[in-house]
């Protein structure tokens, strides 16, 4: 769960616990663009994603309308919660066919919300470019690096179009790590001693998300709306010897130099 969403719902959390009796609903939409960057090539599209998830307390049975071609009654979950989650759509124009802009409305039955509905909507929030390491940072990930050394990550910079996404920068691999940066930031230094040795992988995310938490009429409502374009580039980290290895590499070479020396007399 990202920082912001994870604060809404603590403070959520915390006010509904001090309720005898309340109704609660989460809502989650997420459409996302993946893409994979190597070599001196621009970064390619691997896969998409849409995730819907909908959850409202002691419910029964929840339905979704609205544009598109989003199923009405999700395809997982059930029990009183709305699941639907679908990937590899060829394009960001078919992930719009399937969840476009516009209003959509959550129907409730059973539970607290028995015969409610809420709304939230979801606006054009693509944008034209979609993130990109610059040649110097390929060019530093194309051979095993350095775990030691201080390691710059550099990406093209963009214009937002509408409202502006927010940068995060994520590794995996030992230690994973996530950072959410300024809209104006375009590098970021991963200090010597934090990769581990290995496979990693570095993702850049832009990501417009729409987060908020309402009372409305003593029903707590919490929506996340992501719009996400994210390139990962893979790279080995090299191992570093252990000490014991360098003790015996530095007792290989002073017993050479010391043959050298005794045949040559």
């Amino acid at each position: 769960m990202r920082p912001i969403a994870a604060r809404l719902a603590a403070l959520a959390c915390a006010w509904l616990s001090a309720s005898s009796a309340f109704a609660f609903i989460d809502i989650t939409v997420a459409k996302t663009e993946r893409n994979s960057q190597t070599g001196d090539a621009p970064p390619v599209l691997r896969t998409t994603d849409i995730y819907v998830s909908i959850f409202a307390d002691g419910a029964t049975n929840i339905t979704l309308t609205g544009p598109g071609g989003i199923p009405a009654v999700g395809t997982y979950d059930g029990g009183g919660s709305y699941g639907y989650y679908t990937e590899d759509l060829p394009s960001r124009a078919a992930m719009d066919l399937l969840l476009p802009e516009g209003e959509y409305i959550v129907q409730v039955t059973g539970g607290l919300h028995d015969g409610q509905s809420h709304t939230f909507a979801i606006g054009p929030d693509w944008w034209p470019a979609v993130p990109q390491f610059t040649q110097a940072t390929m060019a530093a990930l194309s051979g095993p690096v350095d775990p030691s050394k201080d390691l710059l990550i550099e990406w093209a910079p963009f214009a937002p179009a509408g409202s502006a996404p927010q940068p995060r920068l994520s590794l995996y691999g030992g230690p994973l790590f996530e950072r959410y940066l300024p809209l104006s930031m375009t590098s970021v230094l991963i200090p010597g001693g934090t990769l581990d040795p290995g496979q990693n992988a570095l993702s850049l995310h832009f990501v417009n998300s729409r987060e908020g938490f309402e009372n409305i009429a003593g029903e707590f409502v919490i929506r996340t709306i992501d719009v996400a374009s994210t390139t990962t580039v893979q790279f080995t980290v090299a191992a570093i010897p252990e000490p014991s290895t360098w003790a015996m590499l530095g007792a290989g070479v002073a017993f050479l130099a010391f043959a050298t020396r005794a045949s040559r007399r």
